[in-house]
């Protein structure tokens, strides 16, 4: 059984440990220790639940946002990230937290002019920052078993994914949250990217195409979603299903 086929099972009905069979893997508890290491939302005490059918409140939510110098994992890599760990208040009209944060430039040796453009990050900015899978391995640790979320995560969960697989020798299988695609069912507006929410929201950060302002900003955008969700999503899955 596949991550994605477990994942599509368990949304439907909660399974016995002994129906966890990895491909590489026949042992249905070392199968469980591994998907939970990749930040599968899985949860087991008498039987394999998912995780995310909580309350959204309860979860834990990682805001990333990643600058590269290049749009291909295989033939670039990243410059620069950025993690806000965020849990969500339980009175709706109460600001969340944020937990504790993660940023860091990555050495890199080529940016092109046109990152270097729209960053602001040279090659000479780099080359003291610390090496990729250094920074890779932290952020790992970090993100844990919390939902992902990113603008667009739809670039930033593959490429960081394919980061993990190939340096750490395992990709990432944590729940996948966009605030560009949750925004645009939640707030009427003529343009959802990032920049122009900002200022159309009125949240002003000053920084545009750095991670640290650019997580913060996916951040933000996420809680005034939160105030415009329709009263059917009530848990962290229904929250999933409904972005």
């Amino acid at each position: 059984m596949s991550p994605e086929d477990l994942y599509n099972s368990l949304k439907q009905a909660p399974l016995p440990l002994e129906a966890l069979h990895l491909p590489f893997c026949e042992d249905p508890l070392l199968s469980y220790e591994y998907l939970k290491a990749c930040g599968f939302p899985i949860a087991y005490t008498t039987q394999l639940e998912l995780s995310t059918k909580i309350p959204y409140q309860q979860s834990l939510y990682c805001f990333i946002d990643i600058e590269t110098n290049g749009p291909d994992p295989k033939t670039s890599q990243m410059i620069e990230i950025a993690a806000l760990l965020y849990k969500p208040a339980l009175d709706p009209f109460s600001a969340g937290t944020i937990v504790k944060t993660f940023s860091s430039l990555i050495h890199c040796e080529h940016v092109p002019p046109k990152i270097v453009e729209l960053t602001g990050l040279s090659a000479q900015h780099l080359r003291h920052a610390p090496p990729f899978k250094q920074v890779l391995k932290k952020f790992k640790e970090f993100l844990g078993d919390s939902v992902f979320v990113a603008h667009n995560a739809d670039f930033d969960f593959p490429y960081l994914s394919a980061c993990c697989a190939h340096h750490l020798g395992a990709g990432l299988l944590n729940p996948k949250l966009c605030t560009l695609s949750l925004s645009r069912k939640s707030i009427l507006s003529p343009k959802h990217g990032l920049g122009f929410l900002n200022t159309f929201l009125g949240i002003n950060i000053p920084i545009a195409h750095r991670a640290a302002a650019d997580a913060l900003g996916s951040l933000r955008v996420f809680e005034v979603c939160l105030h415009c969700l329709p009263a059917s999503v009530y848990t962290t899955q229904d929250l999933l299903d409904y972005a």
